[in-house]
């Protein structure tokens, strides 16, 4: 009896695989896309075929020995035993196990939430961290970028806004290859941030003098900070602040220099700064403030070296005064001497240096004339200087030069003090400053150094 070739059905699996597309655009209404998400391919692979079933039981699909475009015949094999009368064999029906197969295959697209910001937020920082929720296992991104996500789905994601208004896409897909998609609007305001400057310290004794400068500007404004001995630069952070330190390497010891803060902009502040060098030794000096007051008192002051004490004596009377780290001191004396007496103070440090000044406690309705010099140079973009002394009450001073000068009158006291703006004077220029009052005339010289 013959049995006839039972031929396998075989059945081919077409997967097709989903293609991707991100970008950012505007859309008319003006709102920023940051990521949208595109086509589906209706073409297969080669890897995404599945394998073409076959029954080992039952011999190949194809024969390897015959050539493929003519069929092979089965020799009909006659059993002696076998009286069955010979039966057609049915196609094989599918089975249990592949229903089961075709009802596990998941379709289901994974959830995908956004919890935070809330959709149409107003936001004011330029990078904000997305959040939400999905199936555990899934992956969600963002355009390119990929969030990241915990064993329980919870995700975030940071991206950066434009002006205006947004609108934040994200995909989710699950282990299945399933994907779902949400997105929100959100609205970035940038806040007008004024321009602001700001110095930490007055001046610097480090062994590198140095200063912090601080303020605010525009997001991502340029900030510059200038002067002759050192320099700096930085940029505003995103919510509108910034901060530099600055080095002054070769700044001089005790002198004023300007410093400038600019930014891109359109800000700008000025501030002055000084440097006192830990290297360079500092000179004994004394000065006098007056010389002659019917109220019995004058004020010394002058530098030294820092931390060091710097001692006023006199018969009538002393004081004493600390110098501080800039080598700076100054100290107030009063004496007890009788009016119409005149005699010598004494100025000495801690090194032994000394300086001897004269000082007249005069009679009450006579005052003699003096005159005195503060700094006798300066940088300023403005140079002045400030005179001071003593006169008859109620008399007037007159100040003179080429350059700048002005008149004040002698107090009720006996003292006068006036400052004088040389704002003509050529940089570099030395010259001489006149003071005349009743009963008295002094000269001093001036230099104006170059900023």
């Amino acid at each position: 009896m013959q049995r006839k070739l039972t031929i396998l059905l075989a059945t081919f699996f077409v997967v097709l695989t989903a293609g991707v597309a991100a970008a950012q655009v505007t859309s008319p209404d003006g709102t920023s896309v940051l990521s949208f998400f595109g086509f589906d391919s209706e073409q297969p692979t080669k890897d995404t075929m599945a394998d073409i079933a076959t029954d080992t039981t039952r011999g190949s699909f194809f024969d390897s020995d015959a050539p493929i475009d003519e069929p092979v015949k089965d020799e009909p094999v006659k059993d002696e035993t076998d009286q069955t009368p010979d039966v057609d064999v049915e196609k094989d029906e599918p089975t249990d196990e592949v229903v089961d197969k075709v009802r596990d295959v998941d379709t289901t697209p994974p959830i995908l939430r956004i919890t935070s910001p809330e959709d149409g937020a107003e936001l004011d920082d330029e990078f904000v961290v997305f959040r939400g929720v999905t199936e555990p296992g899934a992956t969600v991104y963002a355009g390119d970028w990929k969030a990241d996500v915990d064993g329980e789905g919870h995700w975030a994601i940071k991206l950066r806004l434009n002006p205006g208004r947004n609108r934040a896409a994200f995909v989710a897909t699950d282990q299945a290859g399933n994907k779902s998609e949400a997105s929100i609007t959100v609205i970035y305001v940038v806040r007008e941030v004024r321009f602001t400057a700001h110095q930490k310290y007055e001046a610097s004794d480090a062994e590198i003098p140095g200063n912090r400068y601080y303020g605010t500007a525009t997001p991502g404004a340029k900030i510059f900070v200038e002067s002759k001995y050192g320099s700096g630069s930085t940029k505003a952070t995103e919510s509108g602040e910034w901060a530099v330190s600055v080095q002054f390497p070769n700044a001089p010891h005790a002198e004023p220099f300007r410093v400038v803060v600019e930014s891109s902009d359109g800000g700008r502040a000025v501030f002055e700064m000084v440097a006192f060098r830990r290297d360079v030794k500092v000179e004994f000096t004394a000065h006098q403030k007056l010389g002659t007051n019917p109220e019995n008192w004058d004020v010394f002051w002058g530098t030294a070296e820092p931390g060091t004490k710097v001692t006023a004596r006199s018969e009538y009377g002393g004081a004493s005064a600390e110098v501080n780290a800039k080598g700076g001191w100054e100290m107030k004396v009063r004496f007890e001497a009788p009016a119409g007496t005149s005699f010598r103070v004494t100025i000495s440090d801690a090194n032994g240096h000394s300086k001897v000044f004269e000082f007249t406690n005069p009679e009450r309705d006579v005052v003699a004339f003096t005159a005195n010099q503060k700094y006798g140079s300066c940088s300023e973009e403005v140079p002045y200087d400030v005179f001071w002394g003593t006169g008859k009450p109620g008399s007037t001073v007159w100040v003179g030069s080429p350059y700048g000068g002005g008149t004040t009158t002698v107090s009720g006291e006996g003292h006068w003090e006036i400052r004088v703006e040389f704002a003509e004077a050529p940089a570099g220029k030395t010259f001489e400053v006149v003071i005349e009052g009743e009963g008295g005339r002094k000269v001093f010289t001036f230099t104006n150094k170059p900023v």
